[in-house]
């Protein structure tokens, strides 16, 4: 009896351990881009689409990020996905994603966007590549809850152990949290993209990070223009394209090309200390499922 229980609890333990759908896809990505230099390789990539790699000699590190873009070029996810065989993975992707930890953190939300007349569904997910003089590799956001804070409503998006807040009004960003403790907030909550061209905003908000006790009062200037054709490993989108400024030094510290076609950016790009980060969409499920 014991024996047939261990069993059970084994086979359990199994079924929980599956790849989801952006794991699978990035390790067979990865496996075309194996030894292109000094013998480096794909050692592993998680639920959400992170990657390692192992090898030797630096030079080898940006030769191979470079073979996975062009990987996720020529075989975006979406196209990827249609090729593998039913839709029960597709739907488990979204339970396995929003519980699962992510061993790295996960990018910030502080640059999705959406235009006011959309409307996110729990299960909706858009998976990106990401690249900085720091580090590359790829993440999925999904749409988890919504959620109601001080009488104000929220979409919740998570990213492995990170959930990031977003208000339903208008998609500004309001927070996000890394383990269910505050990582970031911004008050009142800020608004990165626009419904039309020719608009111009401006944020003043208190940037708040609890765990190195700092608060900051940014105040940045928008204007949105477009639209334009944004070609991504996803596709060609028709995007409105946003464009922010610090007010105090008048330097271009973010820029985000939104599409209404699949409700979030398509591409963006965030001026740091260490240098411009870079986003774009590689794939995208845009059909309702039950997040649990």
């Amino acid at each position: 009896m014991k024996r047939a229980l261990a069993l059970v609890l084994l086979f359990a333990g199994c079924a929980t351990l599956k790849n989801t759908p952006i794991q699978d896809y990035v390790l067979e990505m990865g496996r075309q881009c194996d030894r292109v230099s000094s013998g480096w390789r794909m050692t592993r990539a998680d639920a959400a689409g992170h990657y390692w790699i192992m090898g030797e000699g630096p030079a080898g590190i940006p030769m191979f990020h470079a073979c996975m873009k062009e990987q996720y070029a020529k075989r975006p996810f979406n196209d990827w996905l249609k090729a593998q065989k039913g839709s029960s993975a597709v739907r488990e992707t979204a339970r396995v994603e929003s519980a699962g930890p992510s061993p790295v953190p996960a990018p910030s939300g502080s640059a999705a966007v959406v235009a006011a007349p959309t409307e996110w569904k729990p299960g909706y997910q858009w998976t990106y590549r990401y690249e900085s003089p720091r580090e590359s590799g790829t993440f999925a956001w999904i749409v988890n809850r919504e959620e109601v804070l001080d009488g104000t409503r929220f979409y919740v998006v998570t990213s492995g152990t990170r959930e990031i807040y977003f208000r339903k009004s208008d998609f500004a960003h309001y927070m996000d949290k890394v383990n269910g403790e505050v990582e970031v907030r911004n008050t009142p909550p800020v608004r990165l993209a626009s419904a039309s061209a020719g608009e111009k905003w401006e944020n003043r908000y208190t940037r708040e990070t609890p765990k190195q006790q700092s608060t900051q009062d940014m105040i940045s200037s928008c204007v949105s223009s477009g639209p334009e054709a944004v070609t991504v490993p996803a596709g060609t989108y028709e995007a409105l394209k946003t464009t922010c400024t610090n007010s105090r030094s008048g330097e271009v510290t973010y820029e985000v090309w939104y599409s209404a076609a699949v409700k979030q950016m398509v591409r963006e790009r965030t001026h740091f200390s260490y240098g411009w980060r870079e986003r774009e969409l590689i794939g995208l499920r845009l059909h309702p499922d039950r997040v649990q």
